[in-house]
């Protein structure tokens, strides 16, 4: 490791050598701010998709239960077999919503899910799928196709995100002083074979459409999500799947300027505020004066937040701060 990344590590490490917990809303147990740190020597390149696959959150699968677990929020009408497991009878004799499928709406979109299937695997001759998780609640399937030497496509099931105020309102421990960088896919040019097999593949996910799942819902929650499988088509397998998982919702990229303190120390005695107020600010200043521009990665798995603030330091390392928490249901 480059010495100055060293020295950068090892000053985040007596910052938080203490524990200091950060709150998102609906996240009452906090979450452990921690020291972070990417060798590029070692680990290669920093992007998304290398850390999804550093942190073993994605796996091979195959396209049959691909095809199974994008069905099974069909089946269900729910966002995640997380609740199911907490709650088994969650929607026993409930629909408040009434967007529960029935059995003639199921047969049918069963069939347009097969016109899908079919579209994949009689046109792309190299398709590969893979399970991305972080924990036992919940996981997505995508799968992904090689057209041609240099045309790829990605599809993937929307993620419900739970913490849904964090997303839409207050996108990040800083309030509103980050900005969204999410991009889409990358423009180039088509061939005819890739044209017509994304159409075919475009036109059987506009006929699947959308529908409605429950998340959290009881007790005041009232969290529904829209769930559709979406795609993008690029280049290469690494700017296909980070597409689609930043349109699906998965990956989002932000910069960062300076953690909200006000918003941390509500809950704290006037000595603790005190005291995590200083905390948070010699964090602020030591990341601003240590980096040109930081970024904030957060990879959201349903009711879980996995968060990156990570700054580039002159050997083009990357190092920061790492802060996984969970949403607590509590009704």
């Amino acid at each position: 490791m480059d010495i100055q990344t060293e020295q950068l590590l090892g000053t985040l490490e007596v910052l938080l050598d203490k524990e200091l917990d950060l709150f998102l809303p609906c996240h009452e147990n906090g979450a452990k701010l921690k020291p972070f740190v990417w060798d590029t020597n070692i680990q290669g390149a920093f992007t998304p998709l290398n850390l999804i696959q550093s942190e073993g959150w994605m796996t091979q699968t195959d396209i049959e239960l691909a095809f199974s677990s994008w069905q099974w929020s069909e089946d269900t009408c729910l966002a995640a077999k997380g609740i199911f497991n907490d709650c088994s009878d969650y929607l026993d004799d409930r629909d408040d919503e009434n967007i529960v499928l029935d059995n003639e709406t199921k047969i049918d979109r069963i069939k347009k899910y097969q016109v899908l299937r079919n579209a994949i695997e009689v046109n792309i001759p190299c398709i590969q799928a893979f399970t991305l998780s972080c924990n036992s609640g919940y996981s997505l399937s995508i799968i992904v196709g090689q057209i041609t030497e240099h045309e790829w496509i990605c599809l993937s099931p929307t993620v419900p995100q739970e913490t849904q105020c964090y997303i839409n309102k207050t996108p990040s421990p800083n309030n509103d002083r980050i900005k969204g960088l999410i991009t889409g896919p990358k423009v180039y040019n088509i061939s005819r074979v890739g044209f017509a097999i994304e159409t075919q593949i475009k036109t059987a996910l506009k006929k699947l459409g959308s529908i409605q799942v429950y998340g959290w819902y009881h007790g005041g929650y009232n969290h529904l999500h829209d769930y559709k499988i979406v795609y993008t088509v690029g280049e290469s397998f690494e700017q296909v799947v980070e597409n689609a998982l930043k349109i699906a919702g998965l990956i989002e990229i932000y910069d960062f300027d300076s953690f909200a303190i006000g918003e941390q120390i509500v809950a704290y005695s006037e000595d603790e505020a005190k005291e995590v107020e200083e905390r948070f600010q010699h964090i602020n200043v030591f990341l601003n004066q240590s980096f040109l521009q930081l970024k904030l990665y957060r990879f959201c798995f349903w009711d879980y937040e996995n968060i990156y603030i990570i700054g580039e330091s002159k050997s083009q390392d990357f190092v920061g701060i790492s802060i996984k928490s969970q949403f607590v249901y509590n009704p």
